[in-house]
């Protein structure tokens, strides 16, 4: 009997009130069936807590948070180190990956300046047609150009000054639309995604008070204050087309003095770095 104990499950059979007739795990003295499911769980648990805990104390003794940011960073820069690799086959990794850098830090500032130029043709057109560039009344008293046009006073309404300022309502500020749709298309991946979304408004809303002025003589009778009314749509396009113009002169700017200072000769600098992960994200 006592072998019998020692060789087989010492457990009793629900079933026929009895010795279990399974044979007995080696080392202990259950089958398998009715050995303890509870112990080896909480072993399992208490063995993948002690091993968490111990990666995390490795990981804060091996590694610093620098050298995890380098492994990030690393991960991320993948993509345009093979982008450099194919555009400057001739060159060494970090000197293609620094030229990639410049490279698009070039573009992007040339596409600013597109954008800013085309908002001063439309406002050159504006101070041409208003006579503006001849006078000389305003001289210092305003930062800017757009400044004068945001606060000098528009011409009262009548039909002759609606058909005289119709060319900034229509070829100029077509012009302008237009082109701002060809830079926003072509240059998405090129542009953040702010600068994008102004880009859209602006365009929308120079195409909206197009419609506006274009109507004005059908619906001019029906408005109180006439000439207030023909004054709002000319301060209207200012603040927006300024809007966009200073906004991308200030990237441009901005652009600029990251090129000139985020690289060095040891290769891709803090700056260069960050205009690649800007790219990326």
């Amino acid at each position: 009997m006592k072998t019998k104990l020692r060789s087989y499950c010492r457990a009793i059979s629900r079933s026929t009130e009895k010795q279990c007739s399974n044979k007995a795990l080696r080392g202990t003295e259950y089958c398998w069936v009715h050995y303890p499911k509870r112990a080896p769980i909480i072993t399992l648990f208490l063995g993948a807590l002690l091993s968490l805990g111990l990666r995390i104390a490795y990981d804060s003794v091996s590694t610093s948070q620098e050298e995890r940011l380098v492994v990030q960073l690393s991960e991320k820069l993948k993509p345009f180190e093979q982008l450099a690799g194919s555009f400057y086959p001739n060159i060494d990794r970090q000197e293609g990956l620094r030229k990639l850098v410049g490279d698009f830090s070039l573009l992007r500032g040339d596409v600013y300046l597109e954008v800013s130029l085309a908002c001063h043709r439309w406002r050159n057109l504006y101070m041409s047609l208003g006579g503006l560039w001849a006078s000389n009344q305003y001289d210092g008293q305003f930062a800017d150009a757009w400044e004068m046009l945001e606060k000098v006073r528009v011409p009262t309404f009548s039909m002759g000054t609606w058909e005289h300022y119709s060319p900034l309502f229509t070829q100029g500020s077509d012009a302008l639309r237009v082109y701002l749709d060809k830079i926003e298309t072509t240059n998405a991946n090129l542009l953040p995604p702010g600068f994008r979304r102004l880009i859209i408004e602006s365009r929308r809303t120079i195409e909206t008070q197009q419609m506006a002025y274009r109507i004005m003589p059908e619906m001019i009778e029906r408005v109180e204050n006439k000439d207030a009314f023909f004054e709002a749509q000319f301060r209207q396009m200012v603040r927006v087309i300024s809007k966009l113009c200073r906004e991308a002169d200030k990237l441009r700017e901005r652009e600029q003095q990251s090129h000139e200072g985020g690289t060095g000769r040891g290769g891709v600098g803090v700056g260069g770095v960050r205009r690649v992960t800007s790219l990326i994200n």
